[in-house]
Order: structure tokens, then C-alpha cells, then sequence
């Protein structure tokens, strides 16, 4: 059975204009615990690492920071200002998919780089075109 988006959609939008914090920081509340434990997990290992650590991992740990604090403050401004707390989590999953596939495609060979950054490419360009129908 397939239920049309416009459904879908509308309850989302219903639950996030009502200020209803169970639909609109869902992914607020999943990816906070997934950010600590990489900013964590980073950290130890540039500690244990004793030497200079690389530029990507720099930018994944920005990342990582930037999702943090777009979660936050949309888990904190929802109640008074529902639609700009979605925007916020919106940009915060953005921010920390991409820190995800910077994360996952650096050990690759430049093949798989490729392959990995077109997967990030089409996917985007995939919500962009679903997102305005």
C-alpha cells in the first residue's frame, strides 16, 4: 500500500508548525548521541596519535561541531519558533551527512573517492528534485 507524500508531508509540516517536539527534532534527538561519540572518539585519537593530525579529520570534526550546535539550537527554539528549529535540523543532518562521506571516503583509493562523492552528488541532487515537486 502506498500512501501519497502530500500525506506525508502534511503531518510533518502540521506537527512542526503546532511546535509539536516529538516530529520536528527527531533527527536532533538520533544524530546528538552519534556526534558525541564521534567528536570523542576523534579527540582520543588525535591525543593518542601524538603527531600532526590531518586536515580531513579537522574538517570532519568541524562538521561534527557545526551538526551539534544546529541540533541544539533546534531542540531549544522549537516551542517559540517551530519553522526556523526544522531549518536548523535540517542543516544540521546536511552538515553531518557530509561529515559523514568526507569521513568514509578518505581512506579510499581515488576510484572509490570518486564513486563515494558521486553517490553524495546524485543523492543530493535526488532530495533537491523531490523536495520541489
Amino acid at each position: 500500500m502506498r500512501l501519497s507524500s502530500s500525506v506525508v508531508d502534511s503531518g510533518a509540516a502540521n506537527d512542526v508548525l503546532q511546535g509539536n517536539g516529538n516530529r520536528s527534532t527527531y533527527w536532533a534527538n538520533a544524530l546528538l548521541p552519534v556526534c558525541f561519540g564521534t567528536s570523542t572518539a576523534l579527540t582520543m585519537m588525535s591525543v593518542q596519535a601524538r603527531s600532526e593530525i590531518p586536515t580531513i579529520i579537522h574538517l570532519v570534526l568541524l562538521g561534527v561541531m557545526l551538526a551539534t550546535a544546529s541540533f541544539l539550537v533546534s531542540k531549544f527554539i522549537v516551542p517559540k519558533f517551530p519553522t526556523t528549529a526544522h531549518v536548523f535540523e535540517r542543516v544540521g543532518v546536511f552538515v553531518m551527512v557530509t561529515a559523514f562521506f568526507i569521513a568514509m571516503s578518505d581512506p579510499l583509493p581515488i576510484y572509490l573517492k570518486a564513486t563515494t562523492w558521486v553517490v553524495y552528488v546524485v543523492s543530493l541532487l535526488v532530495i533537491l528534485v523531490c523536495s520541489c515537486l
